[in-house]
């Protein structure tokens, strides 16, 4: 082997030792990685999930209507498939509304101001599309839900958006 090769193999062992390293979220670990190169896939500890977000949007005649006022539409819809264990194409969709809800979450948290948010526009954005559908006028607001699935039925809600005017994005 060349030299080449024997580095090469140095980088990719010490690449594999520090993503083992870094599946028990060592502190100081966390302050190299930053451009996500170590992937973080909890191959050891996994952390299970306990709750789901659900993503709902609702029309409105006034921008301070009462949240009941509204029928709450889920975003994403997903049909039933004999073939969904083996092909699902919306889980994409689902993944990343879960990614954009994890951002607003943290962002909130930091006391951002919320409409000026990235994560923020693209669920509004989402809303917007799905609400132009429906209506031409009035004003939409999503929500964001958290349930712990079959066992526990109930929903309780985590985030409240304002009150856009349909069409103003």
């Amino acid at each position: 082997m060349t030299d080449f090769e024997w580095l090469g193999i140095a980088i990719l062992a010490i690449w594999w030792l520090v993503t083992v390293a870094f599946q028990f979220e060592p502190p100081g670990l966390r302050t190299i990685n930053f451009h996500g190169f170590v992937p973080s896939c909890r191959f050891f500890a996994p952390r299970p999930v306990v709750t789901d977000a659900r993503v709902y949007y609702g029309h409105f005649a006034e921008p301070d209507g009462p949240l009941g006022e509204a029928i709450w539409q889920p975003i994403i819809v997903t049909p039933e498939s004999p073939a969904r264990p083996l092909w699902n194409p919306h889980q994409r969709l689902h993944k990343s509304i879960q990614t954009i809800v994890r951002q607003l979450g943290r962002l909130e948290a930091k006391g951002a101001r919320m409409p000026l948010t990235i994560p923020y526009l693209r669920l509004l954005n989402v809303a917007q599309e799905h609400s132009r559908a429906a209506c031409s006028e009035g004003y939409v607001r999503f929500i964001v839900t958290r349930h712990r699935g079959v066992e526990e039925p109930g929903r309780y809600i985590v985030f409240v958006s304002e009150a856009h005017r349909i069409g103003d994005v």
